[in-house]
């Protein structure tokens, strides 16, 4: 028997009926898809300062380039990895001072806090963007390997951009659960 999707009853489940369109489990695997995309870019950095400490170590050379090529992948990691953390309530709250308040405070607190978080984002977002066309408009490169920057800032831009969406949509889902919630 299979398990009934979110929103389904396990009768439509089990007669194959047709599963119910999520928007948080759409935008849940396309922020799972960036944060894969993170994680080997990450790998990558890591398997990049491994050669080049190996080849410091056995040839007394480094892999030309390898600190630009590891902030680039640094940053494109970090940004891709910050959709699912916000999606899945990831970020690092300080809930000292509401940890007794009511659950309706404490949801309602959350909405704000993620609107927070999607202006700050969009911020990002406007920078980042707006560097990423400097860089390309100016043909800014790396001084040792000479790759375009603007790349890596387009692709922060990107996930950004995907993260005030996200904000946005945690915000409206702590909003509704805070509307729903009993007063008691």
């Amino acid at each position: 028997m299979s398990v009934p999707a979110e929103g389904e009853t396990r009768a439509g489940a089990a007669a194959g009926g047709p599963r119910r369109f999520s928007l948080e489990r759409w935008m849940l695997r396309i922020s799972e898809g960036m944060a894969v995309l993170g994680g080997l870019a990450a790998t990558a950095v890591g398997l990049l300062i491994t050669a080049s400490v190996l080849r410091r170590w056995l040839f007394d050379q480094p892999v030309p380039g390898d600190f630009e090529l590891a902030q680039m992948l640094t940053a494109v990691a970090v940004f891709a990895f910050l959709p699912v953390c916000q999606l899945k309530r990831g970020n690092i709250i300080v809930d000292f001072f509401t940890a007794t308040a009511r659950p309706r405070t404490r949801h309602a607190l959350d909405c704000v806090s993620c609107l927070l978080f999607a202006v700050f984002a969009l911020l990002i977002c406007v920078g980042t963007a707006r560097g990423a066309a400097d860089a390309f408009r100016s043909h800014t490169t790396t001084m040792v390997l000479g790759v375009p920057t603007g790349y890596a800032m387009s692709i922060g831009a990107v996930c950004t951009a995907w993260l005030v969406v996200v904000s946005l949509y945690t915000a409206a889902r702590e909003g509704i659960t805070a509307a729903v919630t009993d007063r008691r």
